[in-house]
Order: structure tokens, then sequence, then C-alpha cells
């Protein structure tokens, strides 16, 4: 047994090899069970995206990646059976990862992404970023800016002051941001998995911003999606069926809680592939 950890939206690369494996496999080759928190997943390999990749039959012979998108949070059992290969793996799958969850602040119902970089906009990484309230009296969270020199800080709705350091760098302190109930902030857009689908099938959609009433958009008509992430940046939503086109252009929008019967419409699109 193997024991795996996932994200939600986020493709999973599980390793398969043996000696009793062939080559040439394809997925449909594969027995695959599966089973999240104690219930049986029906038509896994279509709903969860798989894919099967061998890696190399010539230099690395019988050995795969079997390529899975969690969409639900819990423990995620998978029994992959061909001939007299069997493995199994317990996957637990988190709405996000614990890098994410650090930089919460409890009470936080809004995010405020911080870019650091210097005077040629190139990105600073490994900058400590203190959140302090509005009078600088309380350090609420210390974060850290990643390798793109960003740090996402949620809050509470309100004012705060931030101050950066790092060794060998010299900021401007403290630095004022407001941060906005992500419930009044227009939806934006980040990525979609996978990035081709058949009609019918399941995508993850990560971006910022989602909330009541939110709806995707698949060409022109729009769709309620199964489940919204707790922290606002996922949706799950099945792709309409049947489908006669090659790719989809992909939008969102959701409910302005200020202005009964209207909608926040994220700016940007993606495109979705059609299989």
């Amino acid at each position: 047994m193997i024991t795996l950890k996932g994200i939600i939206g986020q493709s999973l690369r599980i390793p398969l090899y043996n000696t009793n494996l062939a080559t040439g496999l394809s997925l449909t080759d594969l027995s695959i069970d599966a089973a999240l928190d104690g219930v049986y997943l029906t038509s896994f390999t279509a709903t969860y995206s798989a894919i099967l990749t061998e890696i190399d039959s010539s230099n690395y012979a019988k050995a795969y990646a079997l390529s899975v998108t969690p969409i639900k949070q819990g423990l995620l059992i998978l029994t992959v059976n061909y001939s007299s290969y069997v493995q199994t793996y317990v996957i637990q799958v988190e709405e996000e990862g614990i890098s994410y969850l650090a930089g919460k602040i409890k009470g936080s119902v809004g995010d405020y992404a911080l870019t650091v970089s210097n005077s040629l906009s190139a990105a600073i990484p490994g900058v400590t970023v203190r959140v302090y309230n509005a009078a600088q009296t309380e350090q609420l969270h210390v974060l850290e800016t990643n390798s793109s020199g960003v740090v996402t800080i949620s809050a509470p709705a309100g004012s705060y002051k931030l101050v950066l350091s790092k060794p060998n760098y010299s900021f401007t302190n403290p630095k004022s941001i407001i941060i906005t109930a992500n419930e009044d902030v227009v939806p934006r857009l980040a990525e979609i998995l996978p990035s081709s689908v058949a009609a019918g099938g399941t995508i993850a959609i990560k971006g910022l911003y989602f909330g009541t009433g939110t709806q995707v958009r698949f060409g022109s008509s729009y769709v309620t999606p199964s489940h919204i992430g707790d922290n606002k940046d996922i949706l799950l939503v099945s792709v309409p069926s049947p489908l006669s086109v090659t790719s989809l252009d992909i939008g969102v929008r959701k409910e302005d809680p200020n202005n009964a019967g209207q909608y926040l419409t994220a700016t940007n699109t993606l495109t979705l592939g059609i299989i």
C-alpha cells in the first residue's frame, strides 16, 4: 500500500511499476476500483480525468504514471489491477495546500495578493511579510513570498499594514493595504484542469473570488457548479453534453450581493478543449 497526498483540482501523478506489468498498456487495460470516504465510485476514470502515460518503453520498461485530478476532499482509496499486478493507493485529498491554509487569519473573508518585485520588475522570492492591524500595534501574521514573488493574505475585510524584509534588500515600510470581502469582488479565472475533456466530463476551475450564486459559462450557456471550494477559489462543474465543437470559451459570473438580479462577471475567459 502506498500513501499519497492530493489537492482538489490539481493533477496527481501516481507511479505504477512492476515486472508483472507489460509495455504498451492503455488505461482500458487496467481495472481500477476507487472509493472516497468509504463510498464506491463508479465511472472513476472519466470523472477524475484519468490518464495513463508510459514513461519510457525502451529504457524504463513497465513503468507508468497514472494521472488523476481529485475533485472532492476526503480519503481516496484506489486499487489498480492488471493480470497478477495489484497495488493499492491511499490518497488524502485536501481542499488547499498547507502553505495557503497557513496564510489565513481567523475570520477571513477576503484575499489580497501581493507581488514583490525590484525596480526591474523581477520577482523577489523569500521576502518576509509581517501583517499588522491598521494602527500597527498588533502583529497578526508572518508570511513569505513564493518563487514568483507573490504572497496571498487572507483576512477579515479592513485596513492593514505590511512590513517587508529580506537580507540585502531595502523596502519602503510600512505598506498600507485594504482587503475587501471576496463576495464583493469580481471573480478571476486562472486555470482549467484538465485543459481538455470529453463532453459530460468534470473539470476543476481555479481562480479567485468565487462565491454565492456562481455560474460557469460554456459558450453561451450557464451551468451551476457541483462544488465551490471553502476558500472560494475552486469550482467543480460538469461539461454540457452533447457538444459538436473542439473548444469552448469558458467564463464565470456570480450574483452581486449589493444588486439583486445583477452579476459580477470575470473580465477574462479560458479555453477548454473538447475531445
